[in-house]
């Protein structure tokens, strides 16, 4: 089976989450909830906004590395979205992306232009094969171990 099969998500509601997002280019950060790696996206935000001044930064609101990211961003220079089953906000934005947090992975996992991965578990390895599948660029962060560094199938070609 492919990774697509998968992660089942409704073409509308992806097209619908791309345009409360705006045009720009869209960098999702994934991980799982229990990655240890805050310090690291600390960093790697800091580093983003600084390179990529337009960009629209996506997170699916797990604590962690994507919070630690999303609070690192700085609100009045930097967009970023927190997609959520629920209305939540995060910096001024808010968007509800689903009605389940399987639902909100399989849209992040089709919404974005590039995807920065810290470490993960399967979710994460299936997320980052849909996005890679469809063309968009994955960028493993591969010393974070998991599955950013090529275990539960992520897409071995993202690892080169």
């Amino acid at each position: 089976a492919s990774s697509q099969s998968k992660m089942p998500v409704d073409p509308a509601l992806v097209s619908e989450i791309r345009r409360k997002l705006g045009v720009g280019l869209k960098i999702v950060i994934l991980a799982d909830a229990g990655s240890e790696c805050e310090e690291l996206a600390e960093q790697v935000a800091l580093q983003l906004q600084g390179a990529f001044h337009q960009a629209i930064f996506i997170t699916g609101g797990l604590p962690g590395v994507q919070e630690s990211f999303a609070k690192s961003c700085n609100p009045s220079t930097t967009k970023v979205y927190k997609l959520t089953p629920g209305s939540c906000t995060l910096n001024g934005h808010t968007v509800k992306a689903g009605t389940t947090l399987r639902e909100v992975q399989s849209v992040l996992a089709c919404i974005g232009d590039i995807y920065i991965t810290f470490a993960g578990d399967q979710e994460v390895a299936e997320q980052a094969g849909v996005a890679f599948s469809r063309g968009a660029a994955v960028v493993p962060v591969i010393r974070t171990g998991g599955a950013s560094s090529g275990k539960f199938g992520f897409p071995a070609a993202a690892l080169k």
